[in-house]
């Protein structure tokens, strides 16, 4: 739609454009578009988050478009040189606003989830822009005719603004003072000329053998601009690496490993389904029990407290899910404490191993959720023999 109307004659809202001319400024456009997406939009999007790129594109295209006609009345080197900066900034808005809508949708469903999503997405982009170019060249005919009318005039209908009237002070002027206006068209061909001089003149140094080692050189710096924001990107994402590696030690100490619920490689879209021991022994859980020789599952309600026991004479598996479980595990390496704790959030799946002769406990410290457990040992155990150790720790 912008090649049409850019084509079309000043009289019917156009700028008069040659083919070459919209040709440069798609060129410029794209060329501006790269550098966008290559080095703005990621740390664009890193510091303020798709949502808020995302509304701030749909707000600024609106008084960008608005502006389009408006450009149009302008003479001279000025069209063109507008029509290129609008181009670049409608294009790096629409990009903005379409990446930041595809990271929502992916971000917002499971990784199983995803093929389906996208294809439902790219199925309506497919017949929207089936039905776009139908529309949009139905309604450029129909704007051609109602240039100057009061309401919806053609200009600014093209462009989706509703306008009461169109500035017509300056055309009835210049119509009404044949002199002057041939003065205007006389000035707007000078400029024209001095534009297609000086772009000739650049294709001409272009041709030069001077002009490899320049665009040698340039190309060479936007990749050393491209490996230092890499670099700054990679060294304000450190502190996020060391929180994980900092989490997963903790795992460790606790003799446990976290899932996140919807990520378990067993989840279909009936939910969740794992074999504890299986777990353990694949992710190197040491200590658990070998076979589920007993089992009992049992909840937590917000605030209770559940184990808080050591048994010497079974091993013991146990899965925590549900809400944000608090897991202590005695471990005699950690000097200050004698135990290690991990927190278990309430999207996550934790299958933790407690050796015989270890103490365990889990606390529901979710203020509304509650909290549910599977426990797995292997052998039979009699909470009445001194096999087993009651309230090991006085502060839960």
């Amino acid at each position: 739609m912008f090649s049409l109307w850019a084509v079309s004659p000043r009289k019917n809202g156009g700028l008069s454009f040659s083919t070459a001319d919209v040709g440069e400024v798609l060129a410029f456009s794209g060329l501006g578009l790269l550098l966008f997406q290559l080095f703005i939009y990621p740390l664009v999007e890193r510091n303020f988050g798709p949502v808020m790129v995302s509304r701030a594109g749909a707000v600024l295209t609106i008084p960008l478009l608005s502006s389009y006609p408006f450009i149009a009345i302008l003479k001279g080197l000025a069209p063109m040189l507008l029509i290129n900066c609008a181009s670049i900034l409608k294009n790096v808005l629409a990009v903005s606003i379409t990446t930041g809508l595809f990271l929502l949708q992916n971000r917002s469903v499971t990784q199983q989830q995803r093929g389906a999503a996208n294809g439902i997405s790219m199925s309506a982009m497919s017949l929207f822009k089936a039905i776009g170019p139908a529309a949009g060249g139905s309604l450029f005919s129909w704007a051609q005719k109602p240039q100057n009318a009061f309401l919806f005039p053609g200009k600014e209908l093209f462009f989706f603004q509703e306008c009461a009237e169109i500035n017509k002070g300056k055309k009835h002027s210049n119509m009404a003072n044949p002199r002057r206006n041939s003065y205007s068209n006389n000035t707007e061909n000078t400029f024209q000329l001095q534009y297609h001089s000086r772009l000739s003149s650049l294709k001409h140094f272009l041709k030069k053998p001077l002009a490899f080692p320049l665009l040698l050189s340039i190309f060479l710096l936007l990749a050393w601009i491209c490996l230092r924001l890499q670099h700054s990107s990679s060294s304000l994402s450190s502190s996020n690496l060391h929180e994980i590696k900092s989490s997963q030690e903790e795992d460790e100490k606790a003799n446990l490993i976290k899932f996140k619920s919807g990520f378990l490689s067993s989840k279909d879209k009936r939910g969740w389904l794992l074999d504890p021991v299986s777990i353990a022994l694949e992710y190197g859980i040491k200590g658990g029990a070998v076979s589920c020789f007993s089992i009992h599952v049992g909840e937590i309600k917000p605030g209770g407290v559940r184990g808080n026991h050591r048994h010497h004479t079974c091993n013991e598996t146990i899965v925590i899910w549900g809400a944000k479980t608090l897991f202590r595990l005695e471990n005699s390496q950690i000097v200050d404490k004698g135990y290690a704790e991990v927190i278990v959030s309430a999207d996550e799946v934790a299958v933790a191993a407690s050796p015989s002769g270890t103490a365990h406990a889990i606390v529901n410290m979710d203020h509304a959720h509650t909290a549910y457990i599977l426990g797995c040992q292997d052998s039979t155990i009699n909470n009445n023999s001194s096999a087993t150790d009651f309230s090991v720790w006085k502060d839960l």
